[in-house]
């Protein structure tokens, strides 16, 4: 069912939906998707800190950041974004990313390592792990130098 688009109730006839209209079964089926969209939760808290820093040169795991399942199939054709906020002291650099543990490999990363000392706000789409089987994911961090401490939190925003 992945690839799927919902959109709102069609009536039978003309522009507003007439009580006492019957519905076909497309348009049932509309409004069901319509529910079970309505019930998920609009974004996914990913951990991280704004005040514990990481040095590791190599991503690491970020401060308290959850391991979070994720499948293609959960989302049904929606969009989600890595929305990450990201500071490093001066002279320094920082990237995050997504990452899948089970099959070790990216599902969002920064397009580029930034040098903000101040804590800014970078949105990345995500291509999420296909399929209907979930997957292990969890927001990684590193720094461009040892002497630069980077933070980082994040999460991930269904657009609906």
């Amino acid at each position: 069912m992945a690839g799927e688009s919902y959109g709102p109730v069609v009536p039978p006839s003309g522009a507003t939906f007439i009580a006492g209209h019957t519905m076909r079964a497309s348009q049932i089926e509309r409004c069901r998707q319509n529910f079970v969209i309505a019930g998920k939760r609009r974004y996914i808290d990913l951990g991280g800190s704004d005040s514990i820093g990481t040095e590791s040169t190599s991503y690491e795991r970020a401060v308290q950041a959850p391991e979070v399942e994720l499948c293609e199939e959960d989302f049904r054709g929606l969009t989600v974004d890595l929305v990450v906020w990201v500071r490093v002291a001066s002279g320094g650099t920082v990237r995050m990313r997504l990452y899948n543990t089970d099959d070790s490999s990216p599902v969002a990363e920064m397009t580029s390592a930034v040098s903000n000392t101040t804590l800014t706000r970078y949105i990345v789409t995500v291509t999420l792990p296909s399929g209907t089987t979930h997957k292990w994911c969890q927001l990684e961090i590193k720094t461009s130098s040892a002497d630069f401490p980077a933070y980082g939190f994040g999460r991930l925003r269904i657009r609906l």
